[in-house]
């Protein structure tokens, strides 16, 4: 991944496991799945895939998948494919973080 297009509290994912940004620093990401922060190069770092299940815990209407999504009576553009994309474009139109609870995060994780 480009650690350009990461924000804190993004989602990623490292060897299966869901991770969540905690540090961006040069080079490195700094992330965290409830057991501690880890340090990673971003290229070792895999966008998490948007999927039915991330829009459900993200309380999103899905009903038209690849049309838009609707987010509290605004659509979402389509070509948006990773939940890091999705909570970047939530946080620039609503100025507010989209996030979960560590509980959900670490749950997902294997």
């Amino acid at each position: 991944m480009n650690a350009k297009e990461l924000r804190l509290g993004n989602l990623v994912v490292y060897n299966g496991s869901v991770f969540k940004v905690t540090g961006i620093s040069g080079n490195k990401i700094t992330a965290d799945r409830g057991k501690g922060n880890v340090e990673f190069d971003p290229g070792d770092l895999q966008p998490l895939k948007i999927t039915e299940f991330w829009l459900e815990k993200f309380k999103i209407d899905y009903s038209f998948p690849g049309v838009k999504w609707i987010m509290e009576e605004m659509p979402i553009p389509t070509g948006i494919n990773y939940v890091h994309q999705f909570q970047n474009i939530y946080f620039f139109l609503t100025f507010t973080e989209l996030q979960l609870k560590e509980s959900e995060i670490i749950k997902f994780s294997g």
